[in-house]
């Protein structure tokens, strides 16, 4: 493995699809420390595939994908644990666990799954867990929790692997508000503290409440890479949508973006 100078996330010309054929244009981007990075697009763009090509899971149609400067076909499932932890959009368990044994599995991604945790892996366990402020949840079974804190034991058994890299698919799908707040204010949170955090997203403000960067994916061409600032604006989401967006500002000055209403028409 290479030192911690490297970023923990660069991709390079990166093509990428399913049976070697690419939904697009390549990507470039690279993911540092601290920094939250927003992938959106239209069903179809390619999101999914594309956290999939990270992992390894699917074969780049050329370019290439390295975590902490080693190419990702290069590196034992060990390794990869260090680099990256993943929460995917409906997370789950083969067996109904407790809070705690849940996040206790993300250790298994650094020690194998033959190695029985340890007292230190315990410890880390009930930090990951005090880190997202649901200690009151440690011995409650998956099944007994709300959708919001589901995702929210994931998140703690990603942190538990103490990876670079955080890659979240669509965090916030099917909660509430208050869940969705509560999720994306632990990420921002997060972030603050030194890893990097990698998500999907289909909601636009989300983008702009917690991240630096964007990514806008639309299939068959070019993706769209910079700062929030830059693409999370209504004329690149008309874009990425294929549908009439429009900015407005919040009391405070923070802006927001909705589909542009049809007004006129037959209700």
């Amino acid at each position: 493995m290479s030192t911690r100078a490297e970023p923990p996330l660069r991709v390079a010309a990166l093509g990428f699809g399913p049976a070697g054929a690419a939904l697009g244009g390549t990507v470039d981007f690279t993911l540092r420390e601290g920094r939250i990075l927003a992938v959106l697009g239209a069903n179809g763009a390619g999101k999914t595939t594309l956290f999939r090509t990270l992992f390894g899971a699917i074969a780049p149609v050329c370019g290439t994908v390295q975590w902490a400067g080693v190419a990702v076909g290069s590196l034992a499932p060990a390794e990869l644990a260090r680099c990256a932890a993943w929460v995917p959009q409906s997370p789950g368990a083969g067996f109904d666990f407790s809070v705690f044994d849940y996040v206790l599995l993300g250790r298994l991604g650094r020690a194998g799954v033959l190695s029985a945790p340890g007292q230190a892996d315990r410890d880390i366990a009930r930090e990951a867990i005090a880190d997202l402020g649901i200690e009151a949840l440690a011995t409650r079974r998956l099944s007994r929790l709300s959708g919001g804190e589901r995702q929210l034991a994931a998140i703690a058994r990603a942190l538990a692997q103490q990876a670079r890299v955080l890659v979240l698919d669509e965090p916030t799908a099917s909660l509430d508000l208050s869940n969705q707040a509560r999720v994306l204010d632990r990420l921002a949170l997060l972030a603050a503290s030194g890893p990097a955090i990698l998500f999907s997203t289909h909601e636009p403000n989300h983008a702009l409440q917690v991240a630096h960067d964007a990514l806008l994916l639309r299939r068959g061409d070019e993706a769209r890479f910079g700062s929030v600032d830059e693409l999370i604006r209504p004329e690149a989401l008309e874009w990425a949508y294929s549908v009439a967006v429009e900015a407005a500002y919040t009391a405070d000055g923070s802006m927001v973006v909705a589909r542009r209403s049809q007004r006129g028409l037959a209700r």
